[in-house]
C-alpha cells in the first residue's frame, strides 16, 4: 500500500523477499550468461562510471538468480514485467523466462 503525503512525498509498506538460494545455471541457460558478460564487459568500456558497470565474479555469473536480476536491470522492457519476473521465488524459472525474453527481442539470439 503506498499513499502521497501533503506535502507530496510518496510513502509507502513494504516487505522485504527473502534472498535467493544459490542455484547453478544449467548448460541450456549459459547464453544467457555468456550475453550478460558481453554486454557488462562493453557497459565497462564505454560508461566507466554507471553504476550497471561491474565486473561480475564467477560465482555471481553462476547463480540463476544473479543472472536474471542483472538482466532485469537492463532489458528494455515496461516496469511491471521487470517487477513480475524479479518477484518470482524461483531463481531458475526467473532466468528461463529472461531467456526467453532475450530471444523474441532479439537482444541476445540463444
Amino acid at each position: 500500500q503506498s499513499r502521497l503525503l501533503p506535502h507530496r512525498l510518496w510513502v509507502a509498506d513494504v516487505e522485504m523477499l527473502v534472498a535467493d538460494l544459490p542455484v547453478s545455471v544449467p548448460e541450456h541457460l549459459a547464453a544467457t550468461t555468456r550475453a550478460l558478460e558481453q554486454v557488462l564487459t562493453s557497459l565497462r568500456e564505454r560508461e566507466p562510471t554507471s553504476p550497471a558497470a561491474i565486473a561480475p565474479t564467477g560465482a555471481q555469473l553462476d547463480d540463476c538468480g544473479w543472472v536474471a536480476n542483472r538482466w532485469c536491470e537492463l532489458l528494455p522492457v515496461p516496469l511491471e514485467l521487470k517487477q513480475r519476473l524479479m518477484q518470482l521465488d524461483n531463481p531458475l524459472v526467473r532466468l528461463e523466462l529472461v531467456g526467453d525474453v532475450l530471444e523474441r527481442t532479439g537482444i541476445a539470439p540463444l
